[in-house]
């Protein structure tokens, strides 16, 4: 018979992205590219991180006019953060959005879900990357 799934289970089950700066990726709804370019500090870790992305379009126009949030989530303890949904500061004429205040509250694989909405209102799309932070593995 099967045993209890414990946590670290759970965790070791959890696909995460390797993490590198530029690292890009295409959104749900194929509208949005978002790459993370820069990040302080240099790997997702618990506590206070600033990242900077680029956001285009699935062609690899620049985005300068969107909305930009991002959702933490940690799956294997199915829970966010207690702050609000940190927002992207647009920082250029090239896509680019400083998101500061994405606070990792403990170590181990969390979900980054970026929303892009496009200065329509109507264009919307979402892109998912899971990060182990702090390397707990």
């Amino acid at each position: 018979a099967g045993g209890a799934v414990g946590v670290e289970d759970r965790v070791d089950a959890v696909q995460v992205d390797p993490w590198a700066l530029g690292l890009e990726k295409l959104g749900d709804a194929g509208l949005y590219r978002v790459a993370i370019v820069a990040a302080d500090p240099s790997e997702p870790d618990v506590g206070d991180n600033v990242w900077t992305v680029r956001v285009s379009t699935a062609d690899g126009a620049a985005v300068n006019d969107a909305t930009v949030t991002a959702r933490l989530w940690m799956t294997v303890h199915n829970h966010g953060t207690s702050q609000a949904d940190p927002v992207g500061t647009a920082s250029g004429s090239d896509g680019r959005y400083d998101v500061a205040a994405i606070d990792f509250i403990m170590p181990g694989p969390w979900e980054i879900t970026f929303t892009v909405t496009g200065a329509d209102g109507m264009s919307i799309d979402t892109v998912l990357f899971t990060f182990d932070v702090e390397g707990c593995r």
